[in-house]
């Protein structure tokens, strides 16, 4: 009826001049016939070739007769074929058009559709997705223009290439293309209820899609849309055309751009607001780190007030002769007070003198207590031993205790007793800075005392004390208390004031006995440090101290180190980290458990890939346990590579670190310090991680696995890396087996750390803990660890890694960044064109994968 109305014949006008030139499309929709089966085929070509014959010549139709005999005026074929998504990259299309263009007599118009919207992923957060490409260089487009270009040039009988993006947009309306039917705009629409309309863009007209998918009725046109910063902008969707020009070749591309909500102006003022605010710190900040000064709001000029040099000069002394009580602890000797802040010498007397007096009550008592304690052992004692005797004589006696009673041998011993108390810390710290000479690598001490003059001071507080006189015995042991009463805070740095103390007892002439000495006590000496924690004690800001320097707060802590360093002058020793630093502090405190965490997790994941629970592709069909294929046979690798990675990068973390924390104690033996055993070690273990990862990275085999082994590990599906499976890991199996070693030695440890005091082997096989109690105990631990852990394993791969079914950057997002590495085929989504990864779809699709990664990573930490 068409082709008459616009060609009526020789005797009659046509009523439509202006198409009697033009052909007529006759459509003919081709995108579900099915090519694979030969019936089909030869059906659709006996029908294209009688529709293209008139009954004159054998044919069905007249379509393809009209045109008074114009060529460009005949009727031509619209053919119109479908592209899924999911296949356009193959040559599918090619081949279906060439079976048709091979036995037709008449021209044709070609038409290739592809669906607007896709079924979505596993994740449920996608399940419908919008397949919208800004590139006109995508596979997308140019594959089948360039498939219909070769059929063009080999048959000659194709007059032109419509490509509609957007196929399934027409079946959105129940009456579809024949809306123009109505006389105006709104007779067009259909309500919402109806399915919905070609130009029925109300938010609330929605459908579904995919099953579950709901998708509001929107244009779907050449326009795209993308989020930037906070407006959302419209623009044409291809910088350049698909056909190989341009029209405005060079110009910008136009954006029609909204600012998101609130309006513009408090999104202006809020700029304004967080750049002030960003001002000000930054200017803070500066201010910082030009003048030292911090918080503290003192100017860079103001000089702290420095005593004059007679002040500096005068010195004041004092001494008191120690007298106790009982006469047998009398010695005649002396302590002596010198200082430059006390006023007088009776001032430094009268100070030392109410010291001393208080202390040595206190000690006498002491004294006399462990007198009484001895008397009561050895009374109990013989009253037992009488009781034997009396009982095997049978005589009625009664033991005599004022007899057995020996006063000057008790007082002896009670006194070595308490003298061995006291002097306990001294006595340890001689020990441990003797040993310092052959432990550290710049030398002990400075020019610090003989590691000999250190072992007999340590010899002499403890065993040997009991040959030397009590007199001696008590006023050592006084003199360390008055110094701890007089150090006032000082108390509380044990370490420095056994330091101090050793010098005063050097200039008393050592550990000989001969006579009445007088011990000197440095109260300035004594008590550095305390003034200077009293003008700054903030570790973690520099101020300008009396000495002209810039310096960090100091604390007890720096001061109790010094002793251990043998210092002569109180200075800071240890840096204590803020900011940044503390979360690299806790990270290095606790690399082990971390590690040992990761290891825990990458056996699970290994076991997990084999184990059926999640996607097939992923965990199913990977070999099994002990003979690995596909993505187990990645895993092993590049598990390799990843752990050398994050070894050479936390050993050169800790070596920087420490030496960042300890540069002020470097050259100098004190718990925490490392030496040159330390350096090396985790030089070594640094040098060994980048060598192996870089070893294992350069030999290793990595295959992606085909999607047609997703249901199948056998026959053409076998890994071909298992013929010569050894040959393929084994440098990453040595680098595990190293690892195992390495990790082990570094990190077992036999004694307690810094902890100086706990009783020796031999002590504890005599009390009852020997070799034996010590496996056995050990072996329990190590049952209790691998319960655990074993447990943490089975709870991974049971439930933690089965929560992430399917929401990998790859399945979920299209992302084949990794894809390579992993094994894992590479899939279309939203990030899958390089212009669309800075897209908003694509950020927050990865974003929300990798959100849930990092729950599932904090769980099983």
């Amino acid at each position: 009826a068409l082709q008459r109305w616009a060609h009526p014949g020789a005797a009659a006008a046509s009523v439509a001049p202006a198409l009697t030139a033009k052909p007529m499309l006759v459509p003919l929709d081709v995108s579900r016939v099915s090519w694979y089966e030969p019936a089909f085929e030869v059906r659709l070509n006996t029908f294209i070739d009688c529709m293209s014959r008139d009954a004159l010549a054998g044919g069905w139709s007249s379509l393809f007769s009209h045109g008074d005999g114009q060529v460009g005026a005949q009727a031509r074929w619209l053919f119109s074929f479908a592209e899924p998504f999911h296949r356009y990259a193959n040559d599918d299309f090619q081949k279906q058009l060439s079976n048709i263009t091979e036995t037709m007599s008449q021209r044709a118009v070609v038409m290739v559709g592809t669906q607007a919207l896709k079924r979505g992923e596993r994740n449920p957060i996608n399940s419908v997705n919008l397949q919208e490409d800004v590139g006109a260089a995508n596979q997308r487009y140019k594959g089948p223009l360039q498939a219909y270009m070769a059929i063009q040039q080999k048959t000659g009988k194709l007059d032109g290439f419509i490509y509609d993006e957007w196929m399934d947009d027409w079946a959105r309306g129940s009456r579809g293309p024949f809306y123009l039917a109505a006389d105006t705009i709104e007779k067009m629409k259909d309500e919402c209820d109806r399915g919905g309309g070609r130009f029925s863009h109300d938010v609330e007209c929605t459908r579904v899609v995919a099953r579950s998918g709901t998708v509001h009725p929107e244009f779907f046109g050449l326009a795209g849309t993308t989020s930037q910063l906070t407006r959302h902008c419209a623009h044409p969707r291809f910088e350049t055309s698909l056909f190989g020009s341009s029209d405005a070749p060079g110009a910008p591309i136009p954006y029609a751009c909204a600012s998101m909500s609130p309006s513009a102006t408090w999104m202006t003022v809020a700029y304004v607001l967080l750049a002030s605010v960003l001002g000000v710190q930054v200017v803070g900040m500066v201010v910082r780190w030009c003048c030292f000064e911090g918080f503290q709001g003192a100017s860079r000029t103001d000089e702290p007030q420095q005593p004059t040099n007679e002040e500096a000069k005068e010195l004041h002394v004092g001494y008191v002769t120690i007298r106790p009580g009982d006469q047998r602890l009398c010695g005649d000797h002396q302590i002596e007070l010198q200082s430059t802040r006390l006023r007088s010498n009776e001032e430094a007397g009268w100070w030392l003198w109410t010291h001393v007096s208080s202390q040595m009550a206190i000690l006498e008592r002491q004294v006399q207590t462990e007198v009484d304690a001895l008397r009561a052992i050895r009374d109990r004692r013989g009253h037992q031993q009488h009781a034997v005797g009396r009982k095997k004589s049978g005589s009625s006696g009664q033991f005599d205790s004022e007899a057995a009673d020996d006063l000057d041998d008790d007082l002896a011993r009670a006194m070595c007793v308490v003298h061995r108390r006291t002097m306990e810390g001294f006595a340890s710290w001689c020990t441990y800075v003797s040993q310092s000479r052959t432990r550290s690598f710049c030398g002990h001490c400075g020019q610090g005392p003989d590691p000999a003059e250190l072992r007999a001071h340590a010899r002499a507080f403890s065993d040997e004390n009991t040959e030397r006189p009590s007199a001696r015995l008590f006023v050592e042991s006084l003199l360390l208390r008055v110094m701890e009463s007089l150090g006032e805070q000082i108390i509380s740095c044990p370490e420095r004031l056994s330091y101090i103390l050793f010098h005063v007892f050097r200039e008393a002439g050592g550990m000989e006995d001969n006579g009445p000495v007088t011990f000197s006590i440095d109260l300035d000496e004594l008590q550095d440090g305390l003034a200077q924690m009293s003008l700054h004690s903030n570790p973690y800001v520099r101020k300008k101290m009396p000495n002209g320097k810039w310096e960090l707060g100091l604390n007890f802590d720096d001061i109790n180190e010094c002793g251990i360093q043998c210092r002569e002058g109180v200075t800071k020793t240890f840096k204590e980290p803020a900011s940044v630093m503390v979360m690299v502090d806790f990270f290095l405190c606790y690399r082990v458990p971390f590690m040992l965490k990761m290891y825990c997790f990458g056996i699970a994941a290994y076991i997990y890939l084999g184990s059926h629970m999640g996607d097939d592709m992923g965990t199913a069909h990977n070999g099994a346990l002990w003979e690995p294929q596909w993505l187990r046979i990645n895993f092993i690798q590049y598990t390799a590579v990843v752990d050398a990675g994050i070894w050479v990068f936390t050993e050169a973390l800790l070596i920087f670190y420490i030496g960042w924390q300890r540069w002020p104690s470097l050259c100098h033996r004190s718990p925490g310090i490392p030496g040159v055993k330390w350096f090396v070690e985790h030089a070594f273990n640094l040098c060994v991680s980048a060598l192996g990862g870089l070893w294992v990275y350069v030999q290793c085999s990595l295959l992606r696995k085909p999607w047609a082994c997703s249901q199948s590990e056998v026959d053409d599906c076998v890994d071909p890396r298992v013929a010569n499976l050894w040959g393929v890991l084994q440098w990453a199996l040595l680098y595990w087996g190293c690892r195992l070693v390495v990790f082990v030695l570094m990190n077992v440890k036999q004694v307690p750390i810094f902890i100086y005091g706990t009783p020796d082997r031999k002590v504890r096989s005599e009390s009852g803990r020997g070799w034996l109690d010590a496996w056995t105990l050990d072996f329990h631990v190590a049952v209790a660890w691998f319960c655990m852990l074993g447990t943490c394993v089975l709870l991974e791969v049971y439930m933690l890694l089965p929560a992430m079914k399917g929401l990998d950057w790859t399945t979920t997002c299209g992302m084949d960044l990794f894809g390579d590495i992993f094994g894992m085929p590479s899939q279309q989504g939203v990030c899958t064109e390089v212009q669309h990864m800075w897209g908003f779809k694509c950020v927050s699709c990865l974003a929300s994968v990798t959100a849930g990664g990092l729950v599932v990573g904090l769980a099983r930490l």
